[in-house]
């Protein structure tokens, strides 16, 4: 699988939970469990998209490139942080936490449109089929090394 299919992919599974989430689909521990299996997939995409993906483009000669890995990284920092205020929060699912919660979501989807959408585009021009799907198999192997840290 090439780096654009995993990144949907992840992608897909974030945003469909963290929509069921903010339209309280869940309650109590199911509540806990649902927000923390976000929180872990949301925490391990990230890392592993920083450390395979951004650090690839880091080294591009593409500007534009270099300037949305970085971007991207200031993006997963708050999204990060939000998650972790989330997490240690003692009342899931009250007013404060679905306000939060929603934030979460639509720091999501802005960031989910302008990768696959601006930065796909700009990858399809500038890195070969061979290097996406090199990325692809590191993508893969440091979100499971990730998953692991994380457990």
């Amino acid at each position: 699988m090439n780096i654009k299919d995993i990144l949907k992919k992840d992608h897909r599974e974030a945003l469909d939970l963290c929509e069921k989430i903010c339209q309280q689909k869940f309650e109590g521990s199911e509540l806990t469990s649902q927000f923390n299996k976000l929180y872990e997939a949301v925490i391990a995409h990230a890392h592993a998209e920083q450390k395979v993906l951004y650090q690839f483009l880091k080294n591009s000669k593409k500007e534009e490139l270099r300037e949305f890995s970085l971007e991207g990284e200031v993006e997963h920092t708050i999204v990060e942080d939000l998650l972790g205020l989330l997490k240690r929060s003692r009342k899931k699912g009250g007013e404060q936490w679905m306000a939060r919660c929603k934030v979460v979501k639509e720091l999501l989807e802005h960031h989910i449109e302008e990768e696959e959408g601006e930065l796909f585009e700009m990858m399809d021009k500038e890195i070969s089929k061979e290097e996406m799907e090199t990325l692809g198999k590191e993508m893969l192997e440091k979100e499971e090394q990730e998953k692991k840290m994380a457990a």
